[in-house]
């Protein structure tokens, strides 16, 4: 009797550990995912943080191009002025010296 009650201890203990396993992995099982769905937040949240970065990046890009550009027209733009300038200056300068020797030839 006193065997068969020991027994009956002895599975009831041993079956106590197997519970005891099962939610062990239970919890481990929940824990895992846990960690799965945080690593892949994480992740998601990195690569959130590249774009952006990246996106300031070529906004920054962008604009320099932009700024160095609008310099780059205005030097352009005042080299053309000055040929304008110089062009008229010639075609003046031209000009008089016809009217001076028609008037030189009129004179003689």
């Amino acid at each position: 009797m006193i065997i068969s009650k020991c027994l009956k201890v002895e599975e009831q203990i041993a079956a106590c550990k197997h519970i005891l396993i099962l939610c062990s992995q239970k919890e481990q099982a929940e824990l895992r995912k846990l960690e799965e769905r945080r690593a892949l937040e994480e992740k998601r949240w990195k690569q959130q943080e590249t774009r952006e970065m990246y996106d300031r990046s070529l906004q920054m890009k962008r604009k320099k191009q932009a700024k160095e550009m609008q310099e780059q027209l205005a030097f352009d733009m005042k080299i053309l002025e000055q040929l304008l300038e110089e062009t008229k200056t010639e075609a003046k300068e031209q000009a008089q010296r016809k009217v001076c020797g028609k008037w030189m030839w009129a004179v003689s």
